[in-house]
């Protein structure tokens, strides 16, 4: 830690963390990740979360669709979560 920092305690990094953090986040919006859902899907034969996972792992993604494939991943993951819990299925 800096000089500048030692007047904090770590309650007030934290908080610091976490506003940085969003002013640093790119707003995504639901329907890019659907549209980038079905794009993945195309790409990589119906593996959209394997897909955004090796994608994101590429060393020449940019912040922005760093960003996409994330929320892509977090709401693919979700959704298996939840089919393997059994929602959705009908009796």
């Amino acid at each position: 830690m800096g000089p500048f920092l030692l007047g904090f305690g770590r309650r007030a990094l934290r908080g610091l963390r976490a506003l940085l953090g969003q002013a640093l986040s790119y707003r995504v919006l639901a329907r890019d990740v659907k549209k980038e859902t079905w794009a993945l899907g195309g790409r990589h034969q119906g593996e959209v979360l394997l897909g955004a996972r090796l994608e994101s792992k590429a060393t020449e993604v940019s912040l922005q669709r760093a960003a996409l494939l994330k929320a892509v991943i977090r709401v693919e993951a979700s959704a298996a979560r939840a089919r393997a819990a059994g929602y959705g299925r009908r009796p």
